[in-house]
């Protein structure tokens, strides 16, 4: 089975995205949340204009850096105002993983990795953004069954996310010099992804990791497979 078996929609464009671009190594002191965010958002706008683009690999390396607070949400703003800060960067980080689809590839580039990562830390976000915004929603309401509906289907998106991530890092990426940056940034987020699906989600991810992953004889992080399992 074929990670393209695993993603529904962008998710795909994720693991498969590759990128020319050198890894930039003086820094990013260039940027802070306010001026990454408007670097987002200028490649959005010419994405949607059809215009080409650079990506600036410090803006990236800003962002996955600060995964843990970016884009900065009060902790006093409602549940509302915390989707509304959070959405635009989550939607605008998926619209540009799309564009940088052009083949598959058994090796990740740095950016790459930094990209994956920080999509995995934006997803765990989201998840808990939703759990919360799906708990004060009025059951009653005739719109709550299409809302648990597409929320399920978020749940279901971001699992398979999760399984993606996992094979590319531990068997189908063969760049050594990305492994600390995959596999320390799936250590960290995907407990916290699999905290915030239902029981039963995690049952059944859990149970897809052993089969496609760790029944592979070519395992070439076994190790860390295993740490996976042991904080799952």
């Amino acid at each position: 089975m074929t990670l393209k078996n695993y993603f529904p929609f962008f998710l795909i464009q994720l693991l498969l995205c590759f990128s020319s671009i050198a890894f930039a190594q003086d820094g990013n002191n260039s940027f802070n949340h306010e001026l990454a965010a408007e670097g987002l958002e200028e490649i959005q706008t010419k994405l949607k204009a059809g215009e080409s683009f650079e990506l600036s690999p410090k803006l990236f390396e800003y962002i996955y850096s600060n995964s843990a607070t970016f884009p900065q949400i009060p902790e006093d703003a409602v549940i509302e105002e915390k989707i509304k800060i959070f959405s635009p960067v989550f939607n605008q980080l998926t619209s540009i993983l799309k564009s940088l689809v052009i083949e598959s590839r058994d090796s990740v580039s740095i950016e790459h990795a930094m990209i994956m990562a920080t999509l995995g830390y934006q997803s765990e976000k989201l998840l808990s953004l939703s759990n919360d915004y799906m708990s004060t929603l009025d059951k009653n309401d005739p719109t709550y069954s299409i809302r648990v509906n597409g929320f399920n289907q978020a749940q279901t998106g971001i699992q398979n996310y999760l399984l993606g991530y996992v094979s590319t890092t531990l068997v189908e990426n063969k760049y050594e010099g990305v492994d600390a940056i995959l596999t320390s940034s799936l250590i960290e987020f995907a407990p916290k992804i699999m905290d915030a699906l239902p029981k039963d989600k995690r049952k059944s991810t859990i149970k897809l990791i052993k089969k496609y992953v760790g029944n592979k004889n070519d395992i070439r992080l076994k190790d860390k497979y295993e740490e996976l399992l042991n904080v799952l």
